[in-house]
């Protein structure tokens, strides 16, 4: 997925800095659904961080839920997306998986997933740094 674009949706909760959604973009046409089971998104991708309240969006967007994610063995700092199962579920709504263009997933159904908290604790670090003044 070479022309994808990462964005983080996060918000404050108690004064706490909170990830929340992962949105992968990819633009539509790009997933060759006839030949592709599943892919792989890389977590240590470059992302974008934008808060929550900010977002608005006028591409074609499906969720993906936590049923719908993959770990692979020899892919530790990944997780992968079902394809199938994600097309099974937008035909029987009644949709067209071809004009898809992003996908949006929870954060916490990432690390469940995954087991782990590596994802957040990346996103953190780049808040960080983002919002860091050096003195």
């Amino acid at each position: 997925m070479s022309q994808k674009r990462i964005s983080v949706l996060y918000d404050f909760i108690d004064d706490q800095f909170v990830p929340m959604k992962y949105i992968i973009y990819f633009g539509a046409g790009f997933i060759d659904w006839n030949k592709n089971s599943s892919i792989y998104i890389l977590i240590e991708a470059p992302f974008y961080l934008q808060q929550l309240d900010d977002f608005s969006s006028d591409v074609v967007s499906m969720s993906i839920s936590y049923d719908e994610l993959l770990r692979h063995h020899n892919k530790p700092n990944s997780f992968g997306i079902n394809l199938n199962l994600v097309k099974h579920r937008v035909e029987k709504m009644g949709g067209d998986i071809w004009g898809i263009e992003q996908f949006i997933l929870l954060v916490s159904d990432i690390e469940e997933a995954m087991q782990m908290t590596l994802l957040s604790e990346r996103i953190r670090q780049k808040y960080k740094e983002k919002h860091t003044v050096e003195v």
